[in-house]
């Protein structure tokens, strides 16, 4: 093949293509309806093949088409033809230009009585685009307002804990402030964070309508209400998820938020919940790690709401998303990784399996008592134990300054230095808490088939979980990025990592189930989940392989020496 001075493809150096584009065998098929001969334009112009005409027959990825110029055709194509919701998937499930011109004439158009023309490019330009972020000093003002609200919300997660713990610290000392006056901060946050969240769902977040497609202009006040009752909604969900996800009390506050919520309807670590209104999870369903229920999109300078639906039994598997209008049936899946709903308002079915079994609809007794009167107790415990050594280590900073000789200088330097040694002392004995809770009461995990009925097994998951996921362990091990610090306090909790590893840090619960090679670099975001509902399985990443940002990597998989991967 011809190549530029850089090694690359040169295309201008190629040969003509040949006359009958996309002909597998039999006759050269010309595209002869409007449909066809539209399909054909966009496909020549994307493609590169200019004015050579491509067959009927043709096939979209033979000629070349990949995910990237199926994106840009489809979008093209709903211009073209008037076709808004035609799916992104509609390259692959119709390849042809003739079966894809049968399946786009089979659909509804937009609406163009007057003149029967499909929309041009200056009906697009002419579209409402919505109300501009900078248009006039109102929207400006309504934008700074709800700022004003989320850096509010963010401060009163922590603020008043930290007012609780000073206060009885006075009045008790160390011990007090620590298993005392913590806690009850911790239950008191919980409390009127929830109860924010809850008002402004009422107050502020649409109602579904009864078209069930509700549209709002951006930047209207009716945007701006509903913005701020999101912004409330997530930082009581994201307080609450430290101490109660993967339990069914986070989907009971979704509950109180308006969504309709079935019995024993868990959220994992990481699954985020959107627009509670709008929102159905039937009873004993599942949403797993890192998954994303947003029943919203934006479209034409529109804020476009439709309601979804986790049916009873279902499960969303990690880092798949549940859009706008999208449904996954009783006891069905949505793969991990995969999406429905979204942008074209539809449930395509590809990536919505059915569970090998019927999820038992049994109520969780044990599980759940031993989460809430074992499990979150522990938590805070373990807690103010962080927060104690945290204390003390501060009285002894405090301690080296004589007051009968300090100086305003001195009183600088020590009051600066209790803010990073109270956190650095906080962070680090939760983390050494960690790895003790580990070896003590979690256990180690082997590779095999599990038993998802089995309460003990699924209690110490959970309890790691919840321990891994805290902020005080993320402010253990964040800071080390990128560092062999970072692999020696992962192979605490039983990694199996390699020398020379650089890990821009990765989501991982089974430390024991992975296994990474020397000179191995982990990508940002990356989360490695090597268990399911019926086994535990190793994830091995060999010598020199790279893992780039956002990838995920399920249980079994093995990323072989010098390999670039994404997800798998």
């Amino acid at each position: 093949m011809p190549v530029t001075s850089r090694g690359k493809l040169d295309r201008k150096r190629l040969p003509p293509p040949p006359a009958d584009l996309g002909m597998g065998e039999g006759d050269f098929v010309p595209c002869e309806s409007r449909t066809e001969k539209v399909i054909e334009a966009v496909w020549q112009e994307l493609l590169g093949y200019d004015d050579t005409p491509i067959s009927a027959l043709g096939d979209f990825v033979a000629l070349g088409g990949n995910s990237l110029l199926a994106g840009r055709a489809t979008t093209r194509l709903r211009l073209e033809l008037g076709l808004k919701s035609l799916p992104g998937t509609a390259m692959y499930m119709h390849p042809t230009i003739q079966a894809l011109a049968v399946f786009a004439d089979s659909m509804p158009k937009l609406s163009k009585k007057a003149s029967g023309k499909a929309p041009t490019a200056d009906d697009a330009r002419r579209a409402f685009k919505g109300y501009s972020s900078t248009a006039n000093a109102t929207v400006i003002a309504g934008q700074a307002g709800v700022a004003l609200w989320a850096l509010s919300l963010n401060q009163l997660g922590g603020l008043p804990t930290h007012v609780v713990v000073w206060a009885v610290y006075q009045r008790g000392g160390a011990l007090a402030a620590a298993f005392l006056g913590l806690p009850f901060a911790t239950l008191m946050t919980m409390v009127y964070l929830c109860a924010i969240a809850i008002i402004a769902n009422q107050l502020l977040a649409p109602d579904v309508p009864a078209t069930f497609v509700l549209k709002i202009p951006l930047w209207s006040a009716k945007y701006l209400s509903w913005l701020s009752a999101k912004h409330a909604t997530r930082f009581a969900a994201k307080c609450l998820a430290t101490y109660l996800a993967g339990t069914p009390a986070l989907g009971t506050f979704y509950g109180l938020c308006g969504a309709t919520v079935g019995d024993d309807a868990v959220l994992d670590s990481g699954v985020e919940v959107e627009d509670p209104k709008f929102v159905t999870l039937g009873a004993h369903s599942r949403a797993r790690a890192c998954a994303r229920v947003a029943p919203h999109f934006v479209d034409c300078g529109e804020l476009v709401l439709a309601p979804v639906g986790l049916g009873a039994g279902a499960r969303l598997e990690p880092r798949s998303s549940l859009g706008a209008g999208g449904v996954v049936p009783d006891d069905h899946k949505l793969d991990g990784l995969s999406s429905v709903g979204g942008a074209a308002l539809e449930s395509p079915v590809d990536d919505v399996l059915p569970l090998k079994a019927k999820t038992p609809r049994a109520r969780r007794t044990a599980l759940r008592v031993s989460q809430y009167l074992v499990g979150v107790p522990l938590l805070l415990l373990l807690e103010g134990c962080a927060t104690f050594a945290a204390l003390k280590a501060c009285e002894g900073l405090v301690a080296l300054v004589d007051p009968a000789t300090r100086t305003y200088s001195q009183i600088a330097v020590v009051a600066v230095a209790v803010v990073w040694v109270a956190r650095v002392a906080q962070c680090e004995t939760f983390f050494v808490l960690t790895v003790l809770a580990k070896k003590v009461f979690v256990g180690s995990f082997e590779p095999g088939p599990r038993d998802p009925a089995d309460t003990a097994d699924c209690f110490r998951r959970w309890l790691l979980d919840r321990l891994v996921h805290h902020p005080f362990f993320c402010g253990a091990t964040e800071p080390y990025v990128n560092t062999e610090l970072l692999s020696a306090k992962f192979r605490m909790l039983g990694a199996k990592i390699g020398s020379r590893v650089n890990i821009d840090f990765f989501d991982c619960v089974e430390f024991d189930l992975i296994s990474v090679g020397d000179e191995v670099v982990f990508g940002s975001c990356v989360v490695l989940h090597p268990s399911d509902e019926e086994e535990d399985a190793m994830i091995v990443v060999e010598e020199g392989a790279n893992v780039l940002d956002h990838s995920t990597l399920l249980g079994g998989v093995v990323v072989e020496k010098r390999a670039v991967t994404g997800t798998c």
